[in-house]
């Protein structure tokens, strides 16, 4: 999405807000300072970053027990500094934002807390969230998917295996529906590459070579466009 679309989108939230709830109000306003003036968008874009946390800060302050906020609050707080949360030298956060940022019982959150200790010195903190996380949405490929981001880092590739598959299962129910987007369809190699990375990391072959196979299979489900997508996938590791 363009950032002339957003604000458009943006200026048409802003004359509905009256009709709007207060928290709805407060998003409102809290996201417009994520995005640079149109006609002025800089290289950097990281103080625009930093300034949507500091408005949902705000916005998480005056409503603490709305989780919605409270997911959005962390998720503008990880993306001060996406896929650097964590010094990987000296295991230290790499600023406040990291610390600052909070897990919860809720899909998003949940789903959030992964990325922030993925790749933290303890990921085993985070073993009992993630598996929660497998029962919120048990139609949700990606929700099925995302705990083996915490499995892979302590090492249980089974369970890597076991949970791809399970989200593949998921997409072709999804898929026996909906054409899906190129965009979701890139999830979908990802879920294979995954199950096939763990599945040769812990020696189970069968499971190997069938996910392996997979991408060869008539398009059928979206699985054709996998052939095409995993081209341009260059690594099988977690990302």
């Amino acid at each position: 999405m363009s950032v002339r679309k957003v604000t458009d989108v943006l200026d048409r939230a802003s004359l509905l807000a009256k009709h709007a709830t207060p928290v709805e109000q407060a998003l409102i306003e809290a996201i417009g300072a994520r995005f640079p003036p149109v006609d002025d968008i800089p290289e950097d874009l990281d103080p625009f970053n930093r300034a949507y946390a500091d408005a949902m800060r705000l916005v998480y302050q005056k409503f603490p027990r709305d989780l919605d906020v409270t997911a959005l609050f962390a998720e503008a707080l990880m993306c001060i500094s996406p896929r650097n949360l964590w010094d990987l030298d000296t295991g230290r956060p790499t600023g406040h934002h990291t610390v600052e940022a909070r897990g919860g019982h809720h899909p998003a959150l949940s789903h959030l807390y992964i990325h922030l200790l993925e790749m933290s010195p303890l990921p085993e903190l985070d073993l009992t969230d993630a598996d929660r996380l497998r029962s919120m949405a048990p139609h949700a490929s990606h929700m099925l998917h995302m705990p083996t981001h915490i499995d892979a880092a302590v090492g249980d590739y089974r369970r890597v295996v076991d949970s791809n598959q399970e989200a593949i299962l998921a997409d072709d129910i999804y898929f026996a529906r909906e054409t899906g987007t190129v965009f979701f369809v890139v999830y979908r190699v990802h879920y294979v590459c995954a199950k096939l990375y763990s599945a040769m990391m812990s020696g189970r072959i069968a499971d190997a070579i069938s996910a392996a196979g997979f991408v060869f299979l008539p398009d059928v489900h979206g699985r054709g466009w996998c052939m095409l997508l995993i081209n341009h996938y260059s690594t099988l590791s977690f990302t």
